[in-house]
């Protein structure tokens, strides 16, 4: 059984008997930690990062990252508005394309994102970012669910080693 799935289960326990001490407990410093648990978990539940630390922030030497780039053969592109100083690289990835198939959905994101051949480096000018890719496939995480068509991507600032969270945006094509 994944990670991901075992701590959901754990924060749901805690979340239903941190709610029945509360309703059958009288001693009002139990209950106390009772409502505190309960808190604890709807964050764990709704915190995506707790449970998937990898999207926050990150150390990356600036000085590994290409000036710009993008892939080969890009069949759309996007412009993002950006509150950051020119020069400031956007890096970003995307699932890959089937180009048998658009309507394709992978099997889960290891598929999808392959060797992550749909990625590249755009530069901000004038607080826009032109990202150039191919148009990703949808896939399935491990709950199940599909998740639409979207690219990911993190802010390195000039002469700043550490990378912003990753940020979504969903995209149509």
């Amino acid at each position: 059984m994944n990670i991901f799935i075992i701590l959901l289960i754990i924060i749901i326990i805690a979340f239903i008997l941190s709610g029945y001490v509360l309703y059958m407990n009288s001693n009002i410093f139990i209950k106390f930690l009772a409502v505190i648990l309960i808190f604890i978990s709807i964050y764990g539940i709704f915190a995506e990062k707790l449970l998937l630390p990898f999207l926050n922030v990150a150390a990356y030497p600036p000085s590994l990252i290409p000036y710009e780039m993008h892939p080969p053969n890009t069949n759309y592109s996007i412009d993002v508005n950006f509150n950051a100083p020119d020069g400031t690289k956007i890096i970003y990835w995307a699932a890959d394309e089937n180009k048998n198939n658009r309507n394709y959905i992978y099997n889960n994101p290891k598929d999808a994102y392959g060797n992550y051949n749909n990625s590249g480096v755009a530069i901000v000018n004038n607080g826009m970012a032109k990202i150039r890719f191919k148009c990703p496939n949808r896939y399935k995480v491990p709950s199940g669910m599909t998740i639409n068509k979207h690219i990911h991507y993190r802010i390195a600032y000039p002469n700043n080693p550490i990378l912003s969270s990753v940020m979504t945006t969903y995209i149509s094509c």
